[in-house]
């Protein structure tokens, strides 16, 4: 486990994690955020540009990993199915950046 995974476990634990663009703007705006992460391979570069530019003017630290279902499964995003199998959970905007 990377020290990241254990950072967003830890936040999941706690209740301490904004998931998606709109409540991660909104933690990022209000000063309540230490570490934003965002998805590498999101397919909308506005949505990266602007959470990019929210952490620089609040000096939020900004990581970036490689894939939003990466992401997903780090910060708790995993379902199980009908059968107790993991299987994916939400999908898009949901997986695009967390923040602790």
């Amino acid at each position: 486990m990377t020290a990241l995974q254990l950072v967003l476990k830890k936040a999941q634990a706690h209740d301490g994690l904004a998931r998606g663009l709109h409540e991660g703007a909104k933690v990022i705006e209000k000063h309540a955020v230490q570490l934003c992460v965002i998805s590498e391979n999101c397919n909308q570069p506005d949505y990266v540009k602007l959470v990019q530019a929210l952490c620089v003017d609040h000096n939020v630290s900004l990581f970036a990993v490689p894939a939003a279902k990466i992401l997903g499964e780090w910060a708790g995003r995993k379902k199980k199915g009908e059968r107790g199998e993991d299987r994916d959970g939400e999908s898009g905007m949901g997986n695009v950046e967390r923040c602790v």
